[in-house]
């Protein structure tokens, strides 16, 4: 990705700074208008800026607002989706996330929220701690040995309950195996992934 479409910010502990060093986020929103008369793409990339800082803006004050200390965030706006990655201590990880993640999901609910993702059509993705980064690597692990104990056994599994995202993963992780096919059941939130064997015959 090209750095047109990839931008990359941090955010650190609060320290005292200068009015030349101010971080406002329509200043910095401004240094990406091109032109007089942007055209709607350009209109757009601004317009995500602008959400960009208003969402990391309002992770910190979160986070901070639940007296975590040494709170920083760095975040990525790749193309429409907006990336950011908080660091907490690791006394305060526990709470920041919750049991299962639950907390660390109603945190990017509010985030998404404050924006107004869907009015830009822009996916805000959070993660404490690199927590969701084990959980991903877990659903990949989980359905790639899955998928090859049914080439073994030619019978179909049943994988955990998991929500749109988790199963997304295991049917990308699925699919690159030979004889198996992967496809979703249940009803939210008991909806999980059905791995089965496809001969090579069908």
């Amino acid at each position: 990705m090209d750095q047109s479409s990839k931008l990359t910010f941090e955010s650190h502990p609060s320290k005292e700074t200068s009015s030349d060093d101010n971080d406002e986020p329509n200043n910095q929103a401004s240094d990406f208008k091109v032109g007089t008369k942007p055209n709607l793409a350009q209109e757009k990339q601004q317009t995500d800026i602008e959400k960009f800082y208003k969402a990391k803006e309002f992770l910190e004050n979160i986070l901070k607002e639940m007296h975590f200390e040494n709170v920083s965030v760095i975040g990525n706006l790749e193309g429409s989706i907006i990336k950011l990655d908080a660091k907490v201590t690791e006394e305060d990880t526990g709470i920041a996330i919750g049991k299962g993640g639950a907390t660390l999901d109603a945190i990017e609910l509010l985030v998404r929220k404050s924006i107004d993702s869907r009015a830009n059509n822009l996916r805000v993705n959070i993660d404490i701690n690199n927590y969701k980064k084990r959980r991903d690597e877990k659903i990949v692990e989980l359905a790639a040995d899955t998928a090859k104990k049914v080439q073994r056994s030619k019978k179909s599994w049943n994988l955990k309950y998991m929500n749109s995202y988790e199963r997304r993963l295991a049917h990308e992780e699925i699919s690159k195996y030979q004889n198996v096919a992967s496809h979703s059941e249940g009803v939210e939130p008991k909806r999980y992934v059905v791995v089965e064997y496809i001969s090579e015959d069908e």
